[in-house]
């Protein structure tokens, strides 16, 4: 939580709440590696987290294999190219440096 800014009390017991969760799994995480083998002594929470991804990895390609991977695939792909281009929102008009400076020294030519 390096470098968050919590502005109301909701927040920090959200905030509270999530690393609970967080600390929770990770200790259920340990666990279940320590009552596997049990010489082996308690691991990381980086370990852990490579474990995770490494899980969600074989499960990815797994699915990918499956009879459905091809349609997922071409789902990520749409949505990756719909993703790809967003249009800019107008909030205010744009003007251009040398028409302003015209229309400034127009402005000053008629007070004159």
């Amino acid at each position: 939580m390096e470098g968050a800014c919590v502005r109301s009390k909701q927040g920090v017991a959200i905030t509270l709440f999530l690393l609970t969760c967080v600390d929770s799994l990770f200790h259920k995480e340990i666990a279940k590696l320590v009552s596997i083998n049990s010489q082996s002594g308690p691991i990381t929470v980086q370990s852990i987290v490579r474990l995770a991804v490494l899980e969600n990895a074989e499960n990815f390609v797994q699915m990918i294999k499956g009879p459905r991977g091809k349609e997922f695939l071409d789902r990520w792909i749409l949505q990756l190219k719909a993703d790809a281009v967003r249009h800019r929102k107008v909030k205010s008009e744009v003007g251009y440096l040398d028409h302003v400076k015209m229309e400034e020294k127009d402005e000053l030519d008629n007070v004159a």
